[in-house]
């Protein structure tokens, strides 16, 4: 609430309180519970979240004792601890898929509020030279690659969920037009940034038919045959049956195809400059 300005920052000295008493010691005392309990990720999930708070409390008492000054450079400081346990929470994230949907959600959560804070810091700085830029940079393909992951690891997940349900209901249905859509809508997503930075260009818009042509339809027809194979009439007269329902292929070769599919379809619209 203080980093929004919903709050006055001069009561931050509760927020110490809670850093350090419910945050900190309170959830350490939790994992080491968890850990005689042998739950691994509770143990590792609350002693490492109590440590961060912990320590983040311990940096603002440090600067209010005059222990460590960070000058100019503090949001710097700030913005790449908190990378670090952005780089954690992810990692917790991927853990989190395989115990229960509370917790993903918890976590999913989290991680978002630590992206949002990590370019809440930077974003405070302004350039100096090319050394700010060039993090800022990094920092930004950093999260683009999270945020894409986060992406998959969610679409597998789904799909797993679609593809259990449909063996247990003999209806495959829904998992396969998930594998459909998801595969191409994944690939636009990968190309969006590229659309983003030509909105900012000056130029004449154009489409790239050759590229649709060579590369865009070639690779959606595969995904299309085997959406058609599962999920219409038409897979009954389909050669060439067995390379649809193999898993290896299913899962490998056609989210391949949808993927590129996807993305060469948006990557084909872009500004010519005039």
């Amino acid at each position: 609430m203080i980093n929004a300005k919903l709050v006055p920052a001069s009561i931050h000295t509760t927020f110490l309180t809670l850093a350090l008493f419910y945050g900190g010691i309170a959830q350490i005392l939790a994992g080491m519970w968890e850990f005689k309990k042998s739950n691994t990720f509770g143990a590792t999930a609350f002693t490492s979240y109590g440590a961060f708070w912990l320590a983040l409390a311990s940096i603002i008492v440090f600067e209010e004792l005059n222990l460590i000054n960070f000058g100019p450079d503090r949001n710097i400081a700030i913005g790449l601890f908190l990378v670090a346990w952005t780089v954690f929470t992810f990692y917790m994230w991927i853990g989190s898929l395989k115990i229960n949907n509370a917790l993903v959600f918890v976590l999913t959560t989290l991680l978002i509020t630590y992206i949002l804070l990590d370019l809440a810091e930077f974003s405070q700085k302004k350039l100096e030279g090319g050394t700010m830029s060039d993090l800022k940079r990094g920092l930004t393909y950093f999260l683009s690659v999270l945020a894409y992951g986060v992406i998959l690891l969610i679409g597998i997940k789904v799909y797993t969920f679609l593809q259990i349900t449909g063996e247990r209901t003999y209806n495959i249905k829904p998992a396969v037009e998930f594998f459909f859509f998801f595969t191409i809508a994944f690939g636009l997503l990968l190309a969006l940034p590229e659309l983003i930075v030509n909105f900012k260009k000056e130029g004449i818009w154009k489409i790239d038919r050759v590229k649709i042509i060579s590369i865009a339809l070639p690779a959606f027809v595969p995904s299309l045959l085997r959406y058609l194979y599962f999920c219409t009439n038409a897979g009954f007269y389909m050669p060439f049956g067995f390379l649809f329902v193999n898993y290896a292929l299913s899962s490998g070769v056609f989210f391949f195809a949808g993927v590129v599919s996807g993305y060469f379809l948006l990557s084909s619209v872009h500004k010519e400059e005039t």
